[in-house]
């Protein structure tokens, strides 16, 4: 396209100093003007490369600069003697007939403000290109983090209220009412609808208050509690200051289940299931801790629900996000969530 517009700027020249170009002077214009810019072509993906390892803040601007200056510098060098090699190729007239005679004329007779126009295009049409590249990504990766998203609820509802839980549930609520406890059964069946309307309900939100993932969690664990009974202990030990810490949806309450289903329920006395949170720098840390056989060396984790999780946690934030699952010091296992610490205003 450049070369085309300089070519027509050749013939627009003539005309206006009263000359008139034929076919043969557009096309001998083209000849000369068809190398010089379809060669720059050439330095594009070397200057993505740069553009994509550049800095321009702090004190990274100063080396990014002079990078892109001795570029600059050693392109424009190799652009000429690039230009000069195919003109003589052609038969197009270059000057003085050794090579080296002929590209230091080149250089000498100011050539340089034309060179830097053309290395100009060349970082404007590598920034073009990275820039929707990017954009092409993070479009993608928003339509995959909405699949994913809605995969993870209806994972919630087949693995949180399979047909197992849901009948130990309303085993309960039968047992309840058989013996005319009114009452405790219907604040079970209270609980059980709100939990079913909060998963069915949540939006498409990526990420939520930790208050409401809390609350979430609360409500699974009141279903929990009246299967287990005393068998079962939950502590949500999370200060007041983090509530309001986004974090993703159903983030915690999967590893809840994960520490009752594969911790709790196969100890004949029961167990205890802590979710803490802290914050450490600009990290916001998660746990889920139970007291229950804890994971042998080597095992997998348990179910698909963690890796779901790991999925999600890498369209989010990319490296900034990590889940484990590991035995504790002290017996049992720990899944943590390291993610980083931003609030909704933020």
């Amino acid at each position: 396209m450049l070369a085309l517009v300089t070519t027509a700027e050749h013939w627009a020249s003539m005309r206006v100093n009263a000359e008139d170009p034929t076919w043969r002077t557009v096309a001998h214009a083209l000849k000369s003007e068809l190398p010089r810019w379809g060669t720059w072509l050439l330095a594009v993906p070397l200057a993505r490369w740069l553009i994509r390892k550049s800095r321009w803040t702090g004190w990274r601007a100063l080396p990014t600069t002079t990078a892109h200056l001795l570029l600059a510098y050693f392109v424009i060098l190799a652009h000429e003697a690039l230009v000069l090699f195919i003109h003589r190729a052609i038969g197009f007239p270059t000057g003085p007939r050794p090579y080296l005679d002929a590209l230091r004329q080149r250089l000498n007779i100011g050539i340089l403000p034309g060179s830097l126009v053309g290395y100009s295009a060349v970082i404007g049409a590598a920034v073009s290109i990275d820039y929707f590249l990017r954009f092409r990504e993070r479009s993608m990766a928003v339509a995959t983090l909405d699949r994913e998203l809605a995969e993870a609820r209806l994972h919630a509802l087949e693995r949180q209220l399979n047909p197992h839980v849901l009948f130990n549930a309303l085993n309960t609520v039968s047992m309840l009412v058989r013996r005319g406890d009114g009452g405790p059964a219907v604040e079970m069946l209270a609980r059980l609808s709100q939990f079913l309307r909060a998963t069915l309900d949540g939006g498409n939100r990526h990420e939520v208050p930790l208050a409401e993932e809390l609350a979430q969690v609360e409500r699974y664990l009141d279903i929990e509690r009246v299967r287990f009974g005393d068998r079962l202990s939950a502590t949500i030990d999370v200060p007041v200051h983090l509530r309001e810490a986004l974090v993703p949806a159903l983030a915690l309450q999967p590893l809840v289940e994960n520490a009752i289903r594969h911790g709790i329920a196969g100890l004949r006395a029961g167990g205890a299931v802590i979710v803490q949170a802290r914050r450490d720098g600009d990290r916001l840390v998660l746990d889920v801790d139970d007291n229950g056989p804890g994971p042998l060396p080597g095992d997998a984790p348990p179910g698909i629900g963690l890796a779901n999780s790991r999925a999600r946690l890498a369209v989010l934030y990319g490296p900034d996000a990590s889940l484990t699952l590991e035995p504790r010091p002290s017996g049992g296992a720990r899944a943590r969530v390291v993610i980083p610490y931003r609030l909704a205003a933020q």
